[in-house]
């Protein structure tokens, strides 16, 4: 070991050390101008090179030597190391004395952060090579292929499609259509985002309707949607209560928009609609123009009998038992002929329109279809349950009866 080559010469006294490095030093400047050419002028080993250098010191100078101070002693093995280790190195003797050229320190560990992302990066690469193998990566340098865009795509769609925020109680005026609330449901909510509380302009507002008119803004009148709900839910009990009570609803919109609200409604209460126009005398004169019409009796649970009816029964009054406007200001006529022949009517009231002629008004904005189809949609929705309670009746009526005619014949045999 070359600390135990150096430690023997330590013991002298301190000026023959310095002598030694002064020495050294010399020799290390004396050898820097041939470093290119090292190989071919030590033909010595290392070790004989080392010991010649170190006996360069006469003995008797070595053994004229005073103690040497710990600190000093110290002080003077770290300088000769790397006089002695700068020598080496020029020298090409490194390889001979590891001692002189300890490994470099391993490299400061990278960051929490870094190292999260190289191992997610090379595990994300090892998975992707695992789900495709075919895949052929490119040059780091050129453009991403189609199939590595497709497959960034897809997982930027993972990783960051869940990202953000879920909004709830969202309004969708379709489903108002297809799965109308209830009217207890209905809330003012509701009717705002229907854009209900909307009426016409100052200059063409009735009298008449002062009681439902909240406000005016820009030159609107703002219908009080409170007034509205009450109207709504009221209308909506007349309605199941009908129902009920096995009779016809008749829903009435000819603008275009409402047809497959009507068409809705009808199919969900078992009533009955018109959507194009609607034909003068059909109430108040009914039997020239239901002279075509075909005629069928059904019982309280909507079934034919499939008995014969009657001339009389024929040529009598068909009538409905409520009629629902939604655009009244149009069928004017209509609403005429259901207050000649005692038909109890509702319909959407705005601020142009006379409540007057209506038995059930509801206040609201009649040019908008979402408002429209919401409350036709709430109307048919309770027409649903007083014709699902009325059904249900029945139905326990008749397996009630079948059980006495059972017993009834029992009791005969």
């Amino acid at each position: 070991m070359l600390r135990s080559i150096i430690r023997p010469v330590l013991r002298p006294a301190a000026r023959n050390v310095r002598t030694f490095v002064t020495s050294s030093v010399a020799l290390n400047e004396t050898s820097a101008p041939t470093q290119q050419n090292t190989t071919r002028q030590y033909s010595e080993t290392p070790e004989e090179l080392v010991q010649k250098v170190v006996c360069d010191t006469p003995a008797s100078d070595l053994a004229a030597s005073e103690p040497v101070a710990a600190d000093l002693q110290a002080q003077l093995a770290s300088e000769f190391d790397s006089l002695l280790g700068d020598f080496v190195r020029n020298a090409n003797l490194a390889p001979a004395f590891p001692e002189l050229n300890p490994p470099k320190p391993p490299s400061a560990k990278k960051s929490g952060s870094d190292a999260i992302t190289t191992s997610a990066t090379q595990s994300s690469a090892t998975a992707d090579r695992v789900r495709h193998p075919n895949l052929k990566t490119s040059h780091p340098e050129a453009p991403y292929s189609s199939q590595e865009t497709y497959l960034r795509r897809q997982h930027q769609a993972r990783v960051l499609g869940g990202l953000g925020s879920r909004i709830s109680n969202v309004y969708r005026p379709h489903e108002d259509v297809l799965t109308p609330p209830s009217s207890a449901q209905t809330s003012i909510e509701t009717l705002l985002a229907a854009g209900a509380h909307l009426g016409h302009s100052v200059a063409m507002m009735r009298a008449s309707t002062q009681p439902y008119i909240y406000g005016v803004r820009d030159g609107i009148h703002i219908i009080n949607l409170e007034t509205t709900l009450v109207h709504l839910r009221r209308a909506a009990r007349v309605a199941q209560e009908v129902a009920a009570a096995g009779g016809v609803i008749l829903y009435v919109g000819t603008r275009p928009g409402h047809q497959r609200s009507l068409e809705e409604a009808a199919a969900r209460s078992g009533g009955f609609y018109v959507q194009r126009r609607w034909v003068p005398g059909t109430l108040t004169n009914c039997r020239e123009v239901s002279q075509h019409w075909d005629r069928v009796e059904v019982d309280m649970g909507d079934v034919p009998t499939g008995r014969l009816l009657s001339p009389r029964v024929k040529r009598s009054l068909v009538k409905p038992d409520l009629v629902v406007f939604l655009n009244p200001v149009e069928n004017r006529n209509a609403i005429l002929e259901c207050i000649q022949v005692n038909v109890p009517t509702i319909g959407v009231v705005d601020t142009n329109c006379e409540p007057s002629l209506l038995t059930y008004p509801i206040p609201g904005n009649d040019d908008s279809t979402r408002a429209t189809d919401l409350f036709v949609g709430v109307l048919s929705k309770a027409a649903q349950k007083g014709r699902a309670k009325r059904l249900a009746s029945f139905s326990s009526y008749r397996a009630q009866a079948q059980k006495q005619n059972q017993a009834q014949a029992q009791a005969q045999a």
